[in-house]
């Protein structure tokens, strides 16, 4: 773009060399040139609009990696029950009947990783072919808590749980030292679970738990 402004420039000097009588003209229009020259050849200047960023703050991880077993459950009352029943025949009782007490049976997991089980005079009594079993639990535990896809994992630091455990047989009433059958925790240590909307199922050793979201 450059050398025709040049050649141009030239021709119009040599013009005026040429032609004494139109030095005052000349000279205007080279002036006009050289300020046109002067304009050509300048770099263009270019103004870059403003980028414009946007700074995205991520979530906390939840503590369990899985927010769905977040929240406080209750112990579905009715399939424990059944599970307790089974283990009472398994056990060789012969169980008749088996009843829940009023009681209820809360675990917590909370956002922050906190775990925490209440129980209030949660329990169930059992019609044997040897007698009738009554059992009722009052307490909290409390700990901590994490989970993956598949496993929740629980820690206890504290217990103040108390089990009353008594059998009648033959109109004798006895209290028990402990209960004739294992009675699996809500949530064991380690176990694999499945939650759908307000449906908590965890599973540890074969024993499966229902809970409903409180």
């Amino acid at each position: 773009m450059r050398r025709p402004t040049a050649l141009i420039l030239a021709i119009g000097l040599t013009a005026v060399a040429c032609s004494p009588s139109d030095s005052e003209t000349t000279t205007t229009t080279s002036s006009e040139a050289s300020s046109t020259t002067d304009t050509a050849s300048a770099e263009p200047t270019t103004t870059e609009a403003p980028v414009e960023t946007t700074t995205t703050t991520e979530a906390p991880a939840s503590a369990g990696g899985s927010t769905c077993v977040e929240g406080t459950w209750l112990l579905d009352i009715e399939s424990f029950i059944s599970l307790m029943e089974d283990e009472f025949v398994a056990a060789g009782f012969g169980a008749d009947a088996i009843s829940a007490s009023d009681g209820t049976y809360l675990v917590t997991m909370a956002p922050d990783g906190t775990f925490t089980a209440e129980r209030d005079e949660w329990g169930f009594t059992v019609e044997t072919t040897d007698g009738t079993f009554t059992m009722s639990i009052s307490g909290t535990e409390t700990g901590t808590w994490s989970a993956d896809d598949s496993t929740i994992t629980v820690a206890v630091d504290s217990s103040d749980v108390t089990v009353s455990s008594t059998a009648e047989v033959d109109g004798q009433v006895v209290t028990l030292p402990n209960s004739p059958v294992a009675v699996p925790e809500a949530v064991a240590e380690s176990s694999a679970y499945q939650c759908s909307g307000d449906v908590l199922t965890v599973t540890n050793e074969d024993v499966v738990i229902t809970l409903n979201r409180a």
